[in-house]
């Protein structure tokens, strides 16, 4: 389901089913509604539709969820609230996607992403290598992969922190 995409981050393809492909080895998130509540996460995209289904499937699993339909938008609302992930797409107007996580980067904040996109941008991975954290999703994102790949990310991040 995560691969690694050549030298160059994390990539899950279009799934083709409900399941996940080799989801049956790996353990099952044990995120309960009550656990999710304290997550906060940023979905960032200029493509309204595509914004708000990634919204509603968050919220509706127990997510606090904010969304911004610009990355310059994504970055104020980053400035004003603490966030525990970030999903953005790949083109957007005013601060492209690799301008945001730049400056995510530079602020030095701990935060994983997610972009979400049609295309892989192989030149910004080659000049950038701390992009390689990043998952890469691969439109059209199936609500359940997206909710499973965030899920799997959270439980990751407080396991980490203890």
């Amino acid at each position: 389901p995560i691969a690694q995409y050549e030298n160059y981050g994390y990539f899950a393809g279009r799934m083709k089913s409900d399941k996940i492909p080799g989801s049956e080895e790996l353990p099952r998130p044990t995120f309960q509604i009550e656990t999710k509540l304290k997550y906060r996460i940023l979905v960032v995209d200029d493509d309204s539709p595509v914004r708000e289904f990634h919204t509603e499937m968050l919220s509706q699993r127990g997510y606090q969820v904010d969304n911004a339909c610009d990355g310059d938008l994504g970055w104020k609302a980053l400035q004003a609230k603490r966030y525990h992930l970030v999903i953005t797409d790949n083109s957007m107007p005013k601060v492209t996607w690799v301008e945001l996580l730049e400056r995510i980067h530079n602020a030095r904040l701990d935060l994983p992403a997610i972009m979400v996109t049609s295309t892989f941008p192989e030149a910004e991975f080659a000049r950038r290598p701390w992009l390689a954290k990043i998952v890469i999703l691969e439109k059209p994102v199936r609500g359940e992969v997206l909710v499973a790949l965030v899920d799997k990310i959270l439980e990751a991040a407080e396991n980490r922190l203890g």
